[in-house]
Parts: structure tokens; sequence; C-alpha cells
């Protein structure tokens, strides 16, 4: 069984004792406190094609799907957001 390295902050051990160990922490918009950062399983259907496209992207990024899914998302909700 792998030993897992305890957590170096008190806010980082509280969320992961929360969450079981899957928190992510980031801070606040006013960057002053770690909030725990919740993931949500979303099925997305793709077309084998457009699939295979990205999947050669992922490759040249260095990227793995989620990665590059969550990231596009991104880039494409800040450039509506006008960011």
């Amino acid at each position: 069984m792998p030993i897992a390295k305890n957590p170096t902050r008190p806010e980082q051990a509280a969320a992961a004792f929360i969450t079981k160990g899957t928190a992510t922490l980031a801070r606040t918009a006013e960057g002053r406190r770690l909030q725990p950062v919740t993931r949500t399983s979303v099925m997305v259907r793709v077309p084998d094609d457009i699939l295979l496209r990205i999947d050669g992207a992922c490759r040249r990024l260095g990227l793995n799907r989620t990665a590059f899914f969550v990231s596009s998302a991104v880039a494409r909700v800040d450039e509506l957001d006008g960011r």
C-alpha cells in the first residue's frame, strides 16, 4: 500500500479529510482564503473523427483529454466574457 504524503497546510489537511483526499484548493476571488474546489463528472458525446483530432491535439500539447476539454472550455468562456 502506497504511503500518501501528508498535506503541509492545515487548510489542505481539512479539505483532504472532508473530501476524502480528492480536494483541490483554490484561492477565493479576493485571494484571501483557500477553498476546496469540487469536480463534477460530465459525459460528452463526440463524433469519432473529431475525437481523433482532439487526441492528436492532446498528444501535441502533452495534455490528457480532461485537461484539454477544461482548458478549451475556459478559453472559450473567457473569450465570451471579454477577458
